[in-house]
This record gives structure tokens, sequence and C-alpha cells, in this order.
């Protein structure tokens, strides 16, 4: 492997990557660099449980913006980048994410081909780790709901009450459901087969606080490491997933239902208390 101690997670929003990313860190030998395609500006939040430093010093962006050869071949360019993170830090190893609209905004920006960057970790030996979520409809109103905290409007009451204030839009759903599904499915295939990749479900991620032993054993066996468990305590705080759809009639009547109804069942008939 060119580029030791570099640990790659390849997934969507809402998966658990910041969760993983924070129990890495508390190890003390990672430096957990979150998204390294993340669009920064001075005025940026640096996410709960990262360090700053760490944050902004691994952004692509903030490197790409000073990089001397940007004519050069996408292979050289990610090659700089990924060398770049193997010096920057202290830390044994390093950590970091690609979401999947990142992944096509890093190809575009590079001018590199469609899977260029699964391409680069794999010739490379870069483990990966696909992390992926069963239950889209559940993703889907986790987003949502994030993204209403996020609103410049949102209150602290509004936080109360965020159980019983969101209404479907069954047409987007669809649409961001089956679009999910579909980079799942690209990823998967890119990624199948190849000793240095690992697809593990946000379902299965954390068990009892600690990440799943599979998930251990995989980063042990690729990094050279010697993890007996690692825990976290950034596991998110449970919410009542069907109490959080307001138009469940609705959603009942409409083709959302009549494609993925088993799946929204499996929300909306419990009071199941998932992670957010």
């Amino acid at each position: 492997m060119n580029y030791p101690g570099i640990l790659v997670f390849i997934a969507s929003q809402r998966t658990g990557t910041s969760a993983f990313h924070r129990a890495l860190r508390l190890t003390g030998q990672f430096a957990a660099c979150y998204e390294v395609f993340y669009p920064v500006t001075d005025a940026t939040v640096v996410p709960k449980g990262v360090d700053a430093a760490v944050f902004f010093g691994a952004n692509f962006h903030r490197w790409y913006a000073a990089y001397p050869n940007k004519q050069s071949h996408w292979q050289q360019v990610l090659g700089d980048f990924f060398g770049y993170l193997c010096g920057q830090f202290t830390s044994r190893y390093v950590s970091l994410d690609f979401k999947y609209g990142q992944i096509e905004k890093l190809e575009a920006l590079l001018n590199a081909p469609a899977g260029a960057l699964v391409e680069f970790l794999n010739h490379n030996a870069i483990p990966v780790i696909h992390i992926t979520r069963q239950n889209a409809f559940k993703r889907y109103l986790s987003n949502q709901l994030i993204n209403m905290k996020y609103k410049p409007s949102y209150t602290q009451e509004d936080n109360h009450n965020i159980h019983a204030s969101l209404t479907i839009d069954t047409s987007k759903c669809m649409q961001d459901i089956q679009a999910y599904q579909q980079k799942v499915a690209i990823y998967r295939e890119a990624l199948q087969g190849k000793p240095e990749g690992l697809e593990v479900s946000y379902e299965s991620l954390f068990c009892n606080g600690k990440v799943n032993h599979e998930v251990v054993d995989f980063i042990n066996r690729h990094l050279n490491a010697e993890f007996a468990s690692v825990a976290t305590d950034n596991i998110p705080t449970p919410v009542s997933y069907a109490a959080c759809v307001a138009n469940k009639h609705e959603i009942k009547k409409s083709e959302l239902y009549a494609r993925f109804g088993a799946m929204i069942d499996s929300v909306i008939n419990y009071e199941d208390r998932g992670r957010l």
C-alpha cells in the first residue's frame, strides 16, 4: 500500500460516518478528518467531535487551492493529496470519508472519469468501508429532520415538537430512495470482491456502544493495527420515527407506498426508537 494508515469511508449522509470518525478519534491513534471534500470557508462550523486543525488541515478544497500542478493527471493529483494526508498528522492512522455526491464533484473537478476515485483506492490497496443504510425511508426521514434543525427559524420549542411536525412529500421521498439505492448499487459493485473493501450497514455499525467487531477486525487487518475493540460515546439519541411522520394515511395511498410498502411499514406501524 502506497499510503499506509489511511482508512476511507464511502457513504451517504445520515449513515453514521460522523459517529464512526469520533469513535476512531477516541482511540487516540486516528486523525479523524471527516468529509475531506466538504466545501469550507473561514466561517464553517466544525462538526461535533472533530478536531478543527484536522478538519481544516485535511480539506481537499484548501489543499487544492494552493496546489501548483492543477493541470496534472487526476491520478497524480489524488496521489499527491493522499500523500499529503499521510504526512500531515502525527496520529498513526487517518480516517476520512467521501459522500456519494462529493465523489462526483471531485471527479468532475479533476476531469476524471466516473469511478476514478474507487479505481485509485483499489489500485493503491487503500482500505475502504462502504457504509449503507438498509432502511432508505428512515434515512430520508433522518435527513429531513436534520435539515429542519439547521433552518434559521428553528427554535427550542420546535425541537420538543419535531416528532409531530414532519409531512412527507411522497414524490420527492420516492425519488430520493431510488437515487440512494442506485448509488449503493454502483459502489457495491465497484468494491465487490476487493480484499481492501468492506460493506457494513448503519444498522450493524455499532453494537452495545462499540464498533462492530467485524469492522474492527477489518481495520486491524488492513492497517496492521491491534485494537481489541473501539468504543464510542456518540451514539445518537433515539427517535420515534413512527411519531415523526404526520401524514401516514396519505403515504399509504401513494405510489411511494406501493413501491416501498414493507420498508415504510417497518417505520410507521411501530413505535420504533431507532437512532436519528
